[in-house]
């Protein structure tokens, strides 16, 4: 026929030679055996065909050959033979449809085909498999069938962990280990492996506390790391991968399940097992602070998800991307995600309920929606307290602690997060407790309790050191920043707090940290320095000299919001042309609109500046990233106060501090102010770029800041003198005619605070020291007042009794 073309190909040659009739005629002869072939010889033909296709490997034209010949039995032995193989080939919806097209009442009483119906549905419609493999594990049980029933019970049980729809349920599946074990003894071999992997799960997701949980953990480990089978490692670390990552926090487990479960390279995962390990893959990321990069692998993996139909793993992929924001302080973003989460929920799915209330308690709290935290925080411990485990338990009450806080129910949120230390307790692990105290510390600092505080981060950071814990479920930067700032404040674990600060780059909650790991500082007062990522820059380079010299214009002109044709009128000033006399009007009106600033900027300037910036991010990025430290925005620059540190900052900001004091209505007692005074001498070292080329913009912020300076000293002076506190007095008024010599109010101000004490001999030194200054200085002589003043000291001095 093929040699006549008669609608017929040949394929291949010799032994291998095969047949193909075109579909018309292989259709025509369907249709003549099925009119000339009597019933019997038909279902003997359809049967030897299927018996032919399957030694062949063509399951599925068996398969259908049989169901359209309804030659049940031979289906049946098909899939018993069958199920297996095609699971493993990711053939999960196949399989469902094979069981499906049998009768329920041949299919429904072999325990074999319950379970692997179980199995085909088992990422499509998680209800139904779990009717199936309980309705297996019966009949396994009937019939005596231990193996099959040690099967179907990991079956039950891992379903339920996967779920995460009750883990109550749980329960009935511990209990029934002992009579398992007393009917059929352990396990055989070829199923060790995954009824360790489920009992763990049950007793890490339920009872965590069991003391055989140490044991069954490192059994599994070891097994992961034996088995040879890619996907199979998967599903038998998942469980494992969360318990290490957010139950115990067990850094070096971890680390060793991870380099267990990766698959080698150029290995092609059925797309089941390949989404779980991209979901694995973003669990490790988010353990590592690296949030960024967890939810650029969520989004991977959802994507693959959608394109199989694989509904398995929407929770826990939905639940990391919200982590994900969380966790690096985006409570809009969050608020997003949490959204499309709410949309996949199914009511059904208890455990993920509580868990999506949890995560929006976080959200909330990250937003500083307090009321809002707590009515989701509720929600959250009332279902879980139904249906969740430990581990549900104890982060719940720590959400609801941190709630009731935020509403400023500080007592009640005292009293529920013991609870959660109680349930933390329970999770024999480090990370739980680890969150708990940083909570107790949080609170014990919004107290003003800084004993307790101390007491709380040292114990948190010593853990959080030894197991490397770069992010956790409560991790809210902001609140991280301010403990972080604490603990170096303190000396508590520094290096952790600094590693946290620069991994997780945390923000500043203050300009005033000078122990804070600072990418650049800039040091202005009495000197210039300048430290890039802890080395120094030399300021000697003529390479390096416009953009220093740009960096300091823009620190005396603010730092913050400065017009780029401000910067270039202080740099490159203007020639006397017209373009010139333009930009200098333009500096003297002070338009406002960016356009008329940059109307007035010359190309050869502006090209200049350009270049000058450019060097400085350079130089202040050293290995880092350049361009977030030099901020350009509708024609405005600024430094990043989140990585730059400026001693005049903290400088005027402490002046701002006293200042504020001294002009209050009620000012606190006078001994109060002496602590705010002290920081700022700790900072005001000496004039503003005192030794660097007198610009115009030097000179007036070095004169400016010179006379706050000495004004507020004065003044505090004055208040310290009239408290009786003379000794305190003298010394803030002899810095300040440090600070300013030529100031002669002040000589006689600290002359009468002198006199006041009795320490006229003093009185008289200092005298002489005005007088000197004025002389040498200024080529004048103290004025009236003044030396009235010394006359009235000298006349103490010379009157009987006065003293030496």
């Amino acid at each position: 026929m093929h040699h006549d073309s008669l609608l017929t190909t040949l394929h291949g040659s010799g032994e291998q030679a095969q047949y193909e009739f075109h579909p018309l005629l292989r259709e025509f002869l369907r249709r003549r055996a099925l009119a000339q072939l009597a019933g019997d010889e038909q279902a003997r033909l359809r049967r030897r065909a299927a018996a032919l296709l399957i030694a062949a490997g063509d399951l599925e034209s068996a398969a259908q050959l049989l169901i359209d010949g309804q030659h049940w039995d031979e289906l049946r032995e098909l899939l018993r033979n069958a199920a297996e193989s095609l699971l493993r080939m990711g053939a999960h919806r196949t399989l469902a449809d094979w069981l499906q097209a049998l009768p329920p009442e041949l299919r429904d009483d072999d325990p074999w085909l319950c379970y692997w119906y179980g199995e085909a549905e088992l990422h499509f419609a998680p209800p139904l498999a779990q009717e199936r493999f309980a309705q297996a594990y019966r009949l396994f049980r009937e019939q005596g069938d231990g193996d099959g029933a040690y099967l179907a019970w990991s079956a039950s049980v891992d379903l339920i962990a996967l779920e995460w729809a009750d883990f109550s349920q749980l329960d009935y599946w511990l209990d029934e280990v002992a009579s398992l074990r007393a009917c059929f003894g352990e396990p055989p071999a070829d199923l060790h492996e995954r009824f360790t992997a489920s009992i763990f799960s049950a007793l890490m997701f339920r009872r965590p506390q069991d003391p055989d949980i140490g044991v069954v953990e490192q059994r599994l480990l070891g097994l992961v790391e034996q088995c040879a089978d890619p996907g199979r490692r998967l599903l038998l670390g998942c469980n494992l991968h969360i318990y290490y990552a957010a139950c115990v926090g067990r850094h070096t487990e971890l680390e060793r399940l991870m380099n267990a479960l990766r698959p080698p390279d150029a290995t092609a995962l059925p797309p089941v097992f390949a989404v779980l390990w991209e979901a694995l893959q973003a669990m490790h990321d988010w353990r590592h602070g690296r949030c960024a990069q967890t939810i650029s692998t969520v989004t991977r993996a959802v994507r693959l998800a959608r394109e199989h139909g694989l509904r398995m793993w929407d929770f826990l992929l939905a639940a990391l991307e919200v982590y994900g924001w969380i966790n690096d302080g985006f409570a809009d973003r969050a608020q997003l995600a949490l959204q499309r989460f709410e949309r996949m929920i199914e009511p059904r799915r208890k455990v993920d309920l509580a868990h999506f209330d949890y995560l929006k308690t976080l959200a909330r709290l990250v937003a500083g929606d307090g009321v809002g935290a707590l009515a989701a925080a509720e929600s959250a411990n009332a279902i879980a307290d139904r249906y969740g485990g430990t581990h549900q338990h104890a982060l719940g009450r720590l959400s609801l602690a941190q709630a009731l806080h935020a509403c400023g129910r500080a007592g009640e949120a005292w009293r529920a997060l013991a609870s959660a230390r109680r349930y933390g307790d329970l999770m024999q692990g480090e990370i739980i407790r680890y969150e708990i105290d940083l909570c107790e510390a949080t609170f014990a600092l919004a107290a003003g309790d800084e004993a307790r505080c101390a007491g709380a981060l040292q114990r948190a950071f010593t853990v959080g050191a030894r197991q490397d814990y770069r992010n956790h479920h409560h991790f809210f930067p902001t609140e991280m920043a301010r403990l972080c700032a604490f603990a170096l404040e303190h000396d508590i674990v520094p290096d952790f707090a600094g590693r946290l600060i620069g991994i997780r780059r945390l923000k500043p909650p203050r300009i005033d940290l000078p122990q804070w790991p600072w990418h650049v500082r800039i040091h202005t007062l009495g000197r210039f320095s300048l430290v890039v990522a802890g080395q120094p820059i030399s300021a000697t380079d003529g390479l390096q000299q416009k953009p220093l010299e740009l960096l300091r214009v823009l620190i005396a002109l603010g730092g913050r919001a400065i017009r780029i044709s401000e910067v270039i009128g202080e740099i490159w000033p203007a020639d006397a042309t017209i373009g010139g006399e333009r930009r200098a009007a333009a500096r003297r009106i002070r338009r406002p609109p960016l356009v008329a600033g940059e109307a007035a900027v010359g190309r050869r300037e502006r090209g200049a500046f350009d270049s000058a910036l450019s060097r400085l991010r350079r130089i202040l990025g050293g290995d880092g990233e350049p361009d977030d430290l030099v901020l350009v925005e509708d024609g405005l620059l600024r430094l990043n106060p989140d990585r730059c540190w400026v001693d005049l900052w903290c400088c005027q900001r402490s002046l701002g501090k006293l200042r504020a004091l001294l002009d209050a209505p009620e000012p606190p007692p006078a001994a109060e102010l002496l602590a705010p005074a002290r920081e700022l001498l700790r900072h005001y070292h000496g004039d503003f770029l005192a030794r660097e080329a007198p610009l115009p913009c030097f000179t007036r912020l070095r004169d400016d800041l010179r006379q706050q300076v000495v004004t507020a000293l004065a003044d505090l002076a004055g208040v310290l003198c009239r408290g009786s506190l003379h000794d305190e007095a003298a010394k803030l008024y002899e810095r300040a005619t440090a600070i300013d010599p030529c100031r002669e109010r002040l000589y006689r101000e600290w002359m009468t605070c002198l006199q006041q004490q009795g320490e006229v001999a003093e009185g008289l030194r200092v005298y002489q020291r005005c007088r000197e200054v004025l002389a040498d200085r200024l080529g004048s002589r103290p004025s009236e007042a003044t030396e009235a003043l010394h006359r009235a000291l000298r006349a103490t001095s010379s009157s009987p009794g006065a003293p030496d």
